[in-house]
């Protein structure tokens, strides 16, 4: 009877977690380095790329190069397994899904991701 109570107690505290976790994704943020099978680089100050993660699973990525304004990447994103999923592209009509793990530290998120045979670190700061 103990292990079946601590197992639903488990189940609900889970439960609870996902909102909490949600929640900490919600916001403006500013890629400030990448980092390719642990070679971390800078974003150049002239390369702009915000992720906005709304509350109502919006989601939207832009990426300006100097002067020139960027075009959006509008979809969705929820958290899924052990990461995040993001639906995204220039157009409902062109969008791919992308999985990233992820972690939240003192004001920034790092998603990460393989590309081919890499792993991909991208370092975000919370943009106030």
């Amino acid at each position: 009877m103990k292990t079946l109570l601590s197992v639903v107690i488990l189940i609900f505290t889970l439960a609870d977690a996902a909102p909490v976790m949600a929640a900490s994704f919600v916001g403006r943020w500013r890629a400030v380095a990448e980092s390719r099978d642990g070679v971390r680089k800078s974003i150049p100050k002239a390369v702009k790329m915000i992720i906005v993660f709304s509350a109502n699973g919006d989601f939207r990525q832009t990426v300006q190069m100097g002067k020139r304004p960027g075009k959006p990447e509008v979809g969705t994103w929820k958290l899924g397994g052990r990461g995040v999923i993001v639906k995204s592209g220039p157009s409902k009509r062109r969008q791919t899904v992308k999985r990233f793990a992820y972690r939240v530290s003192r004001g920034h998120l790092y998603l990460t991701m393989k590309l081919g045979k890499e792993t991909v670190v991208i370092d975000l700061r919370r943009k106030r």
